[in-house]
């Protein structure tokens, strides 16, 4: 009976002992196969807290990153219309030039018919979208000039977007940032060009030629606002993506797998769990052995 007992005792801090390197064997094989070193909360409570930490401020990075994306499409898109609303109103401008050198008056109904093309064509332009929104139409999602007048049908605010903490930035812009505001717009320009030229009257070609250039100046500097802050985004979607490779490489310390270090530790692990039952087998046999 005392040896039976004693067995018992020798017997069991040696199960113990294995069970537990079998343990720490299954939970090293976890973290090398998910490549996480924390399996769940109650092992390392606080790490768990600075890995959750981290993931928000990852997810906020990110989601400045899609806003990013998202606002320079959008004022690409508007650069993309205003460079073709320029190219029109070069054009006409040269019609222009033409129509107030030229002392054939017959040829003022050619000149007439291509400045009425142009100015759909800047209509056109003037109701771009980008996706589903009209992007100079301000905060009004419709046509900021429906045909066939030339009033604006938007709004004079404009919708804005946050890229990164504290900083928002305007996406669209109102048609009258642009265009110019009504009823002496860029539309209505083309028009009372037209009319001048029904009229035979050559005189007003130089008044028409200055509120041309007028209008062709303010639309280059909008055109140049939208790309300064296109390329400060450019800036800030750089210094994001430098963040959020800092919170992932602080994240990675805490949450990830030291996978060389774990390779290692369950080699180590494993030899001593072989060895401990090579000698497990030994004390099984020879405590048989005394039994019978």
């Amino acid at each position: 009976m005392t040896q039976r007992v004693t067995d018992y005792h020798f017997r069991q801090p040696f199960l113990t002992n294995l069970n537990a390197t079998n343990s720490k064997m299954s939970e090293l094989s976890r973290q090398i196969s998910s490549g996480q070193r924390i399996g769940s909360p109650d092992d390392d409570p606080f790490g768990t807290s600075q890995v959750l930490g981290f993931d928000s401020k990852i997810a906020e990075t990110q989601q400045y990153q899609k806003n990013i994306s998202d606002a320079s499409g959008m004022l690409s898109t508007e650069e993309g219309a205003i460079d073709n609303v320029q190219s029109a109103m070069k054009r006409i401008r040269n019609l222009v030039v033409q129509a107030g050198n030229s002392p054939n008056q017959s040829g003022y109904s050619d000149i007439a018919t291509e400045i009425l093309q142009l100015k759909e064509s800047i209509r056109q332009s003037a109701n771009t979208r980008f996706g589903d929104t009209y992007v100079f139409s301000g905060t009004a999602n419709v046509s900021p000039y429906p045909a066939p007048a030339n009033v604006y049908a938007g709004t004079t605010n404009v919708m804005a977007r946050s890229v990164a903490p504290g900083v928002t930035v305007n996406l669209t812009v109102g048609g009258p940032t642009i265009f110019g505001p009504s009823p002496t717009n860029v539309l209505d320009l083309c028009d009372q060009i037209v009319a001048d030229l029904g009229a035979n009257n050559t005189a007003a070609m130089g008044g028409n030629l200055a509120s041309l250039d007028a209008n062709l100046a303010n639309i280059s500097n909008q055109r140049g606002t939208i790309g300064i802050t296109n390329a400060r985004l450019e800036s800030i979607s750089q210094q994001l993506s430098q963040t959020e490779e800092s919170l992932s490489a602080a994240r990675s310390k805490i949450g990830d797998t030291d996978a060389a270090k774990a390779y290692t530790d369950l080699q180590t692990q494993n030899t001593m769990y072989q060895a401990a039952l090579a000698a497990g087998s030994k004390i099984m046999k020879t405590s048989l052995l005394d039994f019978l």
